[in-house]
């Protein structure tokens, strides 16, 4: 893992994509099972949408990243 920086940039590029994130697919299963639980313990919690960013990069003074949204469950 990359040490994290900090940048100073004039203008961002980002866009949100339709992605089938891997990792939720093939865990599913799990997810329900831990949010159930979750849900049993706070039956307040909400599951909406988050974003996650999927890819970035440094452009001189332009940040371009790219994001997708999941359900918080699966976050």
């Amino acid at each position: 893992m990359t040490e994290p920086r900090i940048l100073q940039v004039r203008r961002l590029d980002t866009v949100l994509e339709a992605w089938d994130w891997p990792w939720a697919r093939e865990n599913a299963g799990l997810v329900a099972d831990h949010w159930a639980r979750r849900v049993a313990e706070q039956p307040r919690l909400f599951d909406g949408e988050v974003l996650l960013m999927r890819g970035m990069e440094e452009d001189g003074d332009t940040f371009r990243a790219r994001y997708f949204a999941v359900r918080y469950s699966a976050f």
